[in-house]
């Protein structure tokens, strides 16, 4: 059995404190919790940026490639889903450039795993309202667009139910997403989830 995170590297993550890269060896740096969470889930959870970036920097590439970004802890989500969730962007934006540029592009895009609901992390910014989130990442891979979770719902299905709830404030425009994902592939209008509901009967009853 794997031996878990130290304590102390934890609480490192949640405040940020870098100077455990100093203290802490790469295997001790690369314990999971008993959730399964790496140092970055638990730094994406308190947007511990500075942390991050140091993380990437200090560990070897292979271990931030193939385990650190991608891995997923025991709900499926990998770093990006948890900082989708919260809304950090920053995070985000540092997780994919480091990932586009210094992994292959033979690797699993970590942008395109799903958690235990089916969800990418798109999916998952929608959920929870950080549509400029939601943007950021369809506009780097298209893909996105098209890919359905556990309930058949889109990403257009879940930015159509989102306008219900719309808020004021930063980020939460929905119709730049709505428009970017009707030019990426219109026919994604018809496509029914699992009630038998399409964006198109969404849209018709939110305007109703």
């Amino acid at each position: 059995m794997a031996e878990l995170m130290e304590d102390e590297v934890y609480y490192a993550a949640v405040v940020g404190d870098v100077n455990v890269f100093s203290n802490k060896n790469d295997e001790q740096l690369l314990r999971k919790t008993s959730q399964n969470n790496n140092i970055l889930h638990i730094a994406a959870q308190h947007h511990q940026i500075h942390f991050i970036q140091k993380a990437l920097k200090s560990l070897p590439k292979a271990s931030t490639c193939e385990s650190l970004i991608c891995d997923q802890n025991r709900h499926g989500n990998t770093p990006i889903h948890i900082a989708a969730e919260v809304g950090d962007e920053a995070v985000v934006h540092q997780l994919y450039e480091y990932f586009s540029t210094q992994c292959g592009s033979e690797r699993v895009f970590p942008w395109r795993v799903v958690n235990k609901d089916d969800n990418t992390p798109a999916h998952v910014a929608l959920l929870f309202g950080n549509v400029s989130l939601a943007v950021y990442l369809v506009e780097k891979d298209d893909y996105l667009a098209g890919v359905v979770n556990r309930s058949k719902e889109t990403l257009l299905h879940l930015a159509i139910q989102y306008h219900v709830f719309e808020t004021q404030g930063p980020g939460t425009d929905i119709w730049p997403i709505i428009e970017q994902l009707l030019q990426i592939d219109s026919s994604v209008t018809c496509w029914e989830d699992e009630d038998g509901t399409t964006p198109l009967h969404g849209a018709m009853m939110v305007s109703s």
